[in-house]
């Protein structure tokens, strides 16, 4: 998953500096002086730049949120999130995506939705590196109903390499396509399978454009640049608050795991990102895709209860 989303990423810097110092007692932590107030060699301009937008913010939650932001704290789940944003620091896009996938309630959506239709945030990638498409044309997408693996990445060093991410995909019409996303993630020794709904739509240049339910504010543009039956690679790009899409990297999807994928099918995945990208498939990440309990034989067919899929 890319995941950049599902509610992190570059906003949770400015969000935790509004929400933090609103409500940091009810929430168990308190707001911590602004790193740039104790840092000499940082001018006066900026710093007063930096709280004056910072109390733009927390004016902003303040009048237009607080019944979202009263939810928050009533919420371990939603505390839980704004204590793990709390130890982000500089990172803006690894440890917010992280804390944004492990933690999942409505509570979050709802707060995180409210600050963004409202302005009070913006999710902003300006400091990753911009989208960086393979010279390569895209190629079409049919009938990609099913479970698809996670198999492999070749992407920056903030992308998400948990095992067990898999797609589960269905056509409802011409141009959408739902999706089921499923990912294991792991925080402070702990690991949880979490779920990630929403839906591809097909747009006019051949790209599939996924929005996710519980990762609001922002797109991923997915570029087929190989498919076949039982392989796609796409070229994953996030679009923030701005519009501008910024680089995630290349997904390799497979029908079954990439260790018992058949040999021809194998052949042609080797030549393809050797030919797209300069590199052998070995330099891609494996994700792994073994015990995991978000398998196939976890999905029910047609939502029918009790049916499952065969296992690949």
């Amino acid at each position: 998953m890319t995941r950049t989303g599902k509610a992190g990423f570059g906003m949770a810097v400015a969000m935790l500096a509004g929400l933090g110092m609103l409500v940091g007692h009810s929430m168990g932590f308190a707001a911590t002086p602004d790193a740039e107030e104790s840092a000499g060699e940082t001018s006066f301009r900026q710093r007063s730049a930096a709280r004056k937008e910072k109390r733009k913010t927390r004016r902003c939650i303040v009048f237009d949120c607080l019944d979202e932001v009263r939810a928050c704290t009533a919420s371990d789940e939603c505390t839980a999130w704004m204590e793990c944003l709390e130890t982000c620091g500089d990172d803006q896009m690894l440890c917010p995506t992280v804390c944004g996938a492990f933690y999942q309630a409505p509570e979050i959506n709802a707060f995180t939705q409210c600050a963004l239709d409202n302005g009070c945030i913006e999710i902003d990638f300006s400091a990753l590196p911009a989208c960086s498409m393979p010279d390569v044309p895209l190629e079409p997408v049919g009938d990609i109903d099913g479970f698809w693996w996670v198999s492999a990445i070749h992407g920056h060093e903030y992308v998400l390499y948990d095992d067990c991410q898999r797609f589960v995909l269905t056509q409802l019409d011409a141009t959408r396509i739902d999706v089921w996303n499923s990912t294991q993630v792991s925080h402070q020794g702990e690991t949880r399978v979490v779920d990630n709904m929403g839906g591809y739509t097909r747009m006019p240049d051949g790209t599939l454009q996924l929005a996710y339910d519980n990762w609001v504010g922002y797109l991923e543009q997915y570029n087929p640049v190989f498919v076949s039956e039982q392989v796609m690679v796409m070229h994953v790009c996030s679009q923030d608050s701005t519009d501008e899409a910024h680089d995630y990297g290349a997904l390799v999807l497979t029908r079954e795991p990439l260790a018992t994928l058949g040999e021809a099918d194998r052949v042609q995945l080797e030549e393809a990102v050797q030919r797209i990208y300069g590199v052998p498939l070995a330099d891609f990440r494996q994700i792994g895709t073994h015990e995991c309990s978000n398998g196939p034989a976890s999905v029910p067919v047609n939502g029918g209860v009790g049916e499952q899929v065969d296992q690949p």
